[in-house]
């Protein structure tokens, strides 16, 4: 497998062991960049780690060998690893299972819902470097690779388009669900006899009357659902664009972070700025052309 054989290139020897024979290794959802959980590991769990593809740690309470998700099934897989600079600690960068703490949260570090960093495109920037190695008879990244900018530069712009019909289709749908419920009120208001005049003044004497208001409606579940199949084609084929080109997630980072500091600094120098919220964006109207990220990423998988 891909994985393993990276985690194979990764040099035992720089590492640098404690006067115990242990090193501090922090676990890293490699998706979302968010730090799972700090475990130690002697050279045996390390050696089983790069071996098996999935962390193992020394418990020092225990004095044994772990593989994480042993008992819970909340394994981790490792996709990379990584040194400091002192070669004193280690960063695996997983996919993991589960929740990484034994408290049922997705983080050792604190106990909120969700993701929390959000989507770390680093990790998609190192599979779209490995999947270039592939055969393009078996591998659509390689074969969008092997095909050139062109067609790599006019995938972005087909699911570009695509993002920006999903997001108004879930738009529309809101709005649609938002005149709904105000017949909905309407119908309430008229039934309790009130005049006109009080009707104008809604939500405020519709409640005061006894009239339940619903809540404004979210995008449904599939519009939503849609919007994020068809963002995630656009990182994707954005990603393999960029990488054609030499361009990297550092690149696109260091540039933002200069923009930031510009924008809080003062010293603004006339570039384009960091979007902001609420910005407005046209319709248009096209069919999708190419299965979401996750499926296409699952696909290559030998």
């Amino acid at each position: 497998m891909r994985d393993k054989s990276s985690l194979e290139l990764f040099d035992r020897s720089s590492v640098r062991y404690d006067a115990s024979g242990l090193v501090p290794v922090v676990a890293q959802d490699a998706w979302s960049g968010r730090v799972l959980m700090l475990a130690w590991a002697n050279a045996e769990a390390v050696e089983r780690t790069l071996a098996t593809g999935e962390a193992h740690f020394w418990s020092r309470s225990r004095q044994t060998l772990w593989r994480k998700g042993e008992t819970s099934g909340n394994v981790l897989r490792v996709l990379g690893v990584e040194r400091d600079c002192d070669g004193d600690s280690l960063l695996l960068r997983v996919q993991p299972a589960g929740p990484a703490c034994h408290t049922g949260a997705t983080s050792c570090f604190d106990d909120t819902a969700g993701c929390g960093g959000g989507l770390d495109l680093g990790a998609l920037e190192r599979i779209v470097r490995e999947r270039a190695q592939s055969d393009p008879e078996t591998s659509y990244t390689a074969r969008l690779l092997h095909e050139g900018i062109e067609r790599m530069a006019q995938k972005v712009g087909e699911e570009a388009t695509e993002v920006v019909i999903a997001a108004m289709s879930a738009a529309a749908a809101t709005a649609a669900a938002l005149a709904a419920t105000a017949a909905v009120v309407d119908r309430k208001e008229e039934k309790l006899g009130k005049g006109k005049a009080e009707m104008d003044r809604r939500p405020s004497d519709a409640s005061a009357a006894g009239v339940v208001l619903p809540a404004s409606p979210a995008p449904s579940a599939q519009a939503r659902q849609r919007l994020v199949e068809e963002a995630s084609d656009l990182l994707f084929h954005l990603t393999v664009l960029l990488s054609a080109s030499g361009v990297t997630t550092c690149d696109l980072a260091a540039e933002l972070s200069a923009r930031h500091q510009r924008r809080t600094q003062g010293t603004g120098d006339g570039s384009t700025p960091l979007l902001e919220a609420g910005a407005s964006v046209p319709t248009a109207g096209a069919e999708r052309s190419e299965p979401g990220m996750s499926a296409q990423l699952e696909r290559e998988e030998p």
